[in-house]
């Protein structure tokens, strides 16, 4: 399914094929890779730890005034990088790790730095685990649009979507189970 939020912002909503898609086994092995303690953000010149927990994998990703410095990709993250690199024709060599552990971890509205990405690429998020909502906002006209992220399923922003819309993962007070988010880029 593909949806144009505008004529050069789209949002690309799929399922990871079967013979690359996450088993519960993999997905547990993923949940166990999640760090011990929040990353650290400065917000509003103020230090504060993420309501999510949070790796950074093949490259170092700078957002929020700090840097998730990367450890090496796990080898169980290659079917996604042959995968989307044949798919949309680059190299995806950066993954961000998110582990939300209940419905009270979130991710705020926000739009991606693009300034560490090869310019015009996709961001490609593989959302693991429990359903959560994923919301776009177009930033002038504040429409919204809400993607229910459920187990293997890939929301893609592409063309100008970061510069745009802004987009979040809101707290689901209700959510008990964890989700893991896998986003790739092609890092310069």
């Amino acid at each position: 399914m593909l949806t144009y939020l505008t004529p050069d912002s789209t949002i690309e909503t799929f399922h990871l094929p079967d013979d690359i898609a996450f088993s519960e086994d993999e997905t547990a092995l993923l949940w166990d890779l999640r760090p011990d303690y929040p990353h650290k953000v400065i917000v509003f010149g103020k230090e504060h730890n993420t309501p999510r927990l949070v790796r950074s994998y093949g490259e170092s990703y700078a957002f929020s005034g700090t840097v998730a410095h990367a450890t090496v990709i796990p080898e169980m993250f290659n079917k996604l990088i042959e995968y989307f690199s044949k798919r949309y024709g680059r190299e995806f060599n950066q993954f961000l790790g998110n582990w939300y552990r209940n419905g009270e971890d979130y991710i705020g509205f926000h739009s991606d730095d693009e300034q560490q990405l090869v310019d015009g690429t996709e961001i490609v998020g593989v959302s693991l685990g429990a359903t959560r909502d994923f919301v776009l906002k177009h930033k002038t006209t504040k429409e919204s649009t809400v993607v229910s992220a459920d187990n293997n399923s890939v929301i893609v922003m592409g063309g100008a979507c970061q510069r745009t819309h802004k987009h979040s993962v809101p707290k689901r007070l209700r959510v008990r189970g964890y989700r893991i988010s896998l986003t790739l880029r092609a890092f310069v």
